[in-house]
């Protein structure tokens, strides 16, 4: 009888709850081999993922045997395997149709038995989020402020780089690309539904996919939605970490926060400080979730 592989990849996208599934879901289910973040740093697991991120065609072609073989090893056989990596998702100059590719070589042996799971949100909160947190959406788009993409978007002003940025979080488009790529079975989670009742979405997610756990620890998860129109943006914490002031600030902070506490807190308190804060015109967000309604009742 031949060995029989179950296998959930999970492409969650940024800050739609992938944190959450990782440390409270995945990482305490009985019956399930989780192959994915931990608290261990898996050298494995970075590597497979920098490979499909970041190489260049023939640098990957060149890896591919070499990841089947360290993907191999940590697949269980006649168990369900969970493979989660939310950076498969993550915003590029390129669009993730290539990711997509990459990740059918990489499971190549196993094609008959991948499930994906994706979680979404939002798409207004979500790429508001992604932009408060990293400077990488900054850089693509080619802003200096997020109400500038906002007119880009209302005034119908978009380059062919911002619509390749948008398909990003267009859902029924990462759809359409994975199940021509990859695999027709696809479960698609909405993080709304899971912010409005944690408890009963998450025993709903373990039932329907037979998935068991001990208990369900259920956290506080993103609740930190922008209602403000000044948000503080994080990714601002690189542009001061050179001034005096901080350096000063940084010699104090390390001698009277703990290791734990001083790599938690320290740039929270800098950004308090010294962050630089920008306003959004929070009632023009809706603009971005127009968009797409547009798009998508055009397209299908």
């Amino acid at each position: 009888m031949k060995t029989k592989f179950k296998i959930f990849i999970h492409l969650g996208y940024p800050k739609t709850g992938t944190t959450y599934l990782q440390n409270y879901i995945f990482n305490n289910l009985t019956n399930v081999n989780y192959i994915g973040i931990n608290n261990k740093f898996d050298r494995d697991l970075y590597f497979i993922r920098k490979s499909i991120l970041q190489d260049d065609d023939k640098q990957f072609q060149k890896k591919i045997s070499f990841l089947r073989t360290i993907l191999k090893k940590k697949l269980k056989k006649n168990m369900v395997n969970i493979y989660s990596d939310e950076h498969f998702l993550i915003p590029t100059d390129k669009g993730y149709k290539r990711n997509i590719q990459r990740i059918k070589k990489l499971f190549l042996e196993f094609k008959n038995q991948i499930n994906i799971m994706i979680f979404i949100r939002k798409p207004s909160d979500l790429i508001l989020s992604i932009y408060k947190e990293t400077v990488k959406i900054k850089k693509l788009l080619k802003i200096k402020y997020f109400n500038d993409f906002l007119d880009r978007i209302e005034k119908n002003k978009l380059n062919n780089n911002d619509r390749i940025f948008l398909n990003h979080y267009n859902f029924l488009e990462t759809k359409k690309i994975i199940k021509k790529e990859l695999t027709k079975k696809i479960k698609i989670y909405n993080f709304d539904d899971f912010r409005k009742n944690q408890t009963l979405f998450t025993k709903k997610f373990l039932k329907n996919n037979n998935f068991k756990i001990n208990a369900i620890s259920i956290q506080n998860i993103n609740k930190n939605l922008t209602t403000s129109h000044t948000i503080i943006k994080k990714h601002s914490i690189d542009e001061i970490q050179n001034k005096k002031i901080y350096l000063i600030f940084a010699r104090i902070f390390n001698k009277i926060l703990s290791i734990k506490f001083k790599y938690f807190i320290k740039d929270k308190i800098f950004l308090l400080l010294f962050g630089k804060k920008e306003y959004v015109n929070l009632k023009n967000i809706y603009i971005i979730d127009e968009y797409f309604r547009k798009l998508n009742k055009t397209n299908y």
